[in-house]
């Protein structure tokens, strides 16, 4: 009995053993699949005797333009697309899989390259971590995500500000030409992807616990991410900068985010931004647009919030204090003689003019809206030419003195040259004798 007992739980045991090393049935029938189609491929073989590689570009932001130096940066994704007929196969014998994803790095790619970068190499990155897309026709759909291309642009600027240009990116293959390799544009896809692709170390380590959960984590992370700002309220202003998490290639049918609503962001370890305060974090899970023409129609995005908050002290105390000195030395200016008050006036502009120079480069550029800081230096501006207008128009009208005689003379003939015609100047009446003779006054006879 006991002998019997001991051959079953061995049993069991053996039983268990082989039920853990086996995988399920779809995953077993994917890797079955992506064995024969990578088993006697060659990646430095083309696909066919003329490939044609389908290209779609998508703009995310026009990073800097350099007139001077006559580049543009941007920041873009590329996708490609090409047929490769060794890596087709039928789904009714494959448990009905469509679409498979293979490492760029075992697939042949083209050598797409931008013919006008102005960078020391003009190739395409492509990540060793990034996917391909392959259906089971053999069609390849590759993305390139979050490529900073700068490019060279001849800039026109005879009608600086008021000109419009014409910046290119121009892509071509470098080794392949015409007759083995054509690019098309595709007029009918629109790509909606943004994202960042993380780099794992090769000297991470993950924990994972005896129920098969895995923990890593991605150490001393440097992110630059956009962000949208609005700085109509500079300096006083509050914004809110995202960080978007997403799988590049797999989609919400292969791999769902979802947020840790026990644990929060931790910023024990943060250190303060002496421009900005940070006001709180937030973390939500976003469903994001089609992503044609990957299997899956949406993907999951982890998206990090945080509020900032602008710390006015500096710009106050370089800008705004220093212009309203300026409005108060303006204001004092009426009560000092006429001969002080447009000679204090027109200091207090041309001080106006140095600063400027400064503000310029204390605030943000933009041209979408004004903002209220350069509205109040504006009005300050406009402040002060009004007020040394005044006492300029005021001192003419108070003043009694009699223009000199050679300053007349200079006068006319300016008149004659410049206007091309000329008033005759007044005749000067002689000055009439007053004579007081028996309290009566009389006025002697002109002398002709």
């Amino acid at each position: 009995m006991i002998k019997s007992l001991t051959f079953l739980i061995l049993l069991n045991y053996l039983f268990y053993l082989c039920d853990c090393g086996t995988l399920p049935t779809s995953q077993a029938t994917e890797q079955t699949l992506i064995t024969g189609l990578l088993s006697a491929y060659n990646k430095i073989i083309r696909p066919n005797t003329t490939v044609s590689v389908d290209i779609t570009a998508a703009l995310q932001q026009i990073v800097a333009i350099d007139e001077k130096q006559q580049t543009m940066t941007t920041s873009l994704f590329i996708s490609q697309t090409w047929v490769d007929s060794r890596l087709s196969w039928t789904p009714s014998s494959n448990g009905n899989i469509d679409v498979v994803m293979l490492p760029v790095t075992s697939l042949w790619i083209p050598d797409t390259m931008i013919l006008n970068s102005a960078d020391s190499s003009g190739y395409l990155t492509v990540s060793t971590y990034s996917l391909a897309s392959v259906e089971s026709s053999g069609q390849v759909y590759m993305i390139l995500p979050a490529l900073t291309v700068k490019t060279r642009c001849s800039f026109n600027v005879q009608y600086f500000p008021f000109d419009k240009q014409v910046c290119s990116i121009s892509l071509t293959s470098w080794s392949q030409g015409s007759s083995r390799l054509v690019y098309t544009e595709n007029s009918t896809a629109v790509i909606d992807i943004s994202g960042y692709t993380l780099t794992v170390s090769t000297y991470s380590l993950a924990s994972v616990d005896s129920t098969g959960q895995v923990y890593m984590i991605l150490p001393a992370l440097t992110v630059k991410t956009r962000c949208n700002f609005n700085v109509q309220y500079f300096p006083f202003d509050k914004q809110v900068c995202s960080i978007s998490l997403t799988s590049w290639s797999q989609g919400s049918s292969r791999l769902v985010y979802t947020e840790n609503s026990t644990a929060v962001i931790d910023i024990s370890g943060y250190t303060e931004h002496p421009l900005w305060k940070l006001n709180g974090t937030d973390m939500v899970v976003i469903r994001s647009a089609d992503r044609t023409p990957f299997e899956d129609t949406y993907n999951d995005v982890i998206t990090i919030q945080l509020y900032l908050q602008r710390k006015p002290l500096y710009f106050i105390m370089n800008g705004i204090f220093a212009c309203w000195i300026l409005n108060c030395v303006t204001l004092l200016s009426y009560a000092l003689p006429f001969g002080s008050q447009i000679g204090l006036c027109m200091t207090c502009f041309m001080t106006y003019s140095v600063y400027s120079l400064n503000f310029s480069n204390l605030f943000p550029q933009q041209s979408q809206y004004l903002m209220m800081i350069t509205l109040y230096f504006l009005l300050s501006i406009c402040w002060t030419l009004i007020s040394m207008i005044w006492f300029v128009i005021c001192n003419h009208f108070i003043s009694k003195a009699e223009m000199p005689k050679f300053l007349y003379i200079f006068a006319g003939l300016l008149q004659k040259k410049v206007f091309l015609f000329c008033f005759p100047p007044p005749k000067d009446d002689k000055k009439k004798d007053v004579i007081v003779n028996n309290d009566e006054i009389k006025k002697s006879e002109d002398k002709e």
